[in-house]
This record gives structure tokens, sequence and C-alpha cells, in this order.
């Protein structure tokens, strides 16, 4: 987990030595905030230029709306259990079925 704490002048060398370190994959910006809300629109293009060969960017939040909010907190809490589902669903380790090495008998 990477945080940006100051958008603007953005940190583009900090941010891309950050990104150094995760090689080839996605990466993603979470948001609280609604897809037309919030500091997506304004980071997408400045987070592009600081990407590794191989990586890529994906928004994880709520979808576009007109209220920066639901009015309801149970909805809220749903929305905001399944964005964070999303984003930990997408970093699970994928698990390689165990093989038996059948002349020594030892899972590999």
């Amino acid at each position: 987990i990477l945080r940006i704490e100051q958008l603007h002048p953005f940190p583009i060398n900090e941010v891309r030595q950050a990104l150094e370190q995760y090689g080839a994959g996605e990466i993603l910006w979470v948001q609280e905030e609604p897809w037309n809300q919030g500091a997506w629109h304004y980071v997408y293009p400045r987070l592009s230029m600081a990407l590794e060969q191989g990586q890529r960017l994906r928004y994880i939040g709520r979808p576009e709306s007109a209220s920066p909010a639901t009015g309801n907190y149970k909805i809220h809490l749903a929305e905001e259990q399944e964005f964070l589902n999303q984003v930990f669903a997408s970093h699970q380790p994928r698990v390689r079925p165990a093989r038996r090495n059948k002349e020594q008998g030892v899972e590999s």
C-alpha cells in the first residue's frame, strides 16, 4: 500500500521510485469518493507516467454518482466493503496445486 499525501505538485519522482519495487502487474488506485469525484481524474495521467513497463493502472472505488454519499449508512458500509473486497481479491496469492514426486513422495 502506497499512500500519496500531496497531489500538487505531483511527486512523480517519489511515486516512480516507490512503484519500482512492485515490478510488473496491476497497480490499483483506491478511493472512497465516487469515480467522478475525488482525485482519480487528476492523478490518472500523472500516475500513468510513473508506471514501470508491464504495470497497468486500475480504479477501484464507488461508481459515478451525483452525490458524494449514498445518504444511507448501511449502503455506504456495503459499498465500502465491496470495493475493499475487490482490492484484496485482486492481490490474493495464486496457489499452485501441490504435486508429488513419485520417486521421493515429496510435494513440490
